[in-house]
């Protein structure tokens, strides 16, 4: 999956990339030039995180289950961190945590199946010959390459990221 975002726009005013590493970044996908893939995305953040020691603003294995307004104006937080031990067992820890104000940065997490009437039953009926899922969960593209016929229901930047897996061409020598 590659981001639907311009690699120039896709860093940190702070830790800037070079024009040397956008180049390379060009080199890599000389088709979509300007764009990365997720992993290439994921080295850069994680070697902004270790050059400015932001690490330790960052809590891993974390998640945020309750947000609520106290009466005194300020944010109260619960959290669930899961931590594993030397014997593979899980652990959970909770603890609570005051800020004066909270940011929701995390983008459209929840999926949402459009409510077509019948669809579970149907995708139960052609269990193996029909697949239905978001496009942000596509992990493998195979079964899009390999569809004989695919609707694609939406146009949002992650759908369209994924019709070049249905539709492959050259962009230098379109169809």
């Amino acid at each position: 999956m590659f981001t639907n975002v311009h690699n120039s726009f896709l860093s940190y005013s702070f830790d800037d990339r070079t024009d040397e590493e956008l180049k390379e970044l060009d080199s890599h996908h000389p088709k979509i030039k300007g764009l990365q893939t997720k992993d290439e995305l994921g080295v850069y953040l994680e070697r902004v995180v270790k050059d400015n020691d932001l690490d330790r603003y960052i809590r891993y294995s974390s998640n945020v289950e309750r947000v609520r307004k106290l009466d005194n104006g300020k944010w109260e937080i619960a959290v669930k961190r899961q931590e594993k031990k030397a014997d593979g067992k899980l652990i959970d820890y909770w603890y609570t945590q005051v800020f004066d104000a909270i940011v929701l940065a995390n983008g459209k997490t929840i999926p949402i199946l459009p409510n077509f009437e019948n669809l579970p039953e149907f995708v139960e009926k052609n269990k193996g010959k029909t697949f239905v899922t978001l496009a942000k969960a596509v992990k493998d593209t195979k079964f899009i390459e390999e569809s004989k016929k695919l609707l694609f229901v939406g146009s949002s930047n992650s759908a369209i990221d994924l019709l070049q897996y249905a539709f492959p061409r050259d962009i230098e020598n379109p169809i």
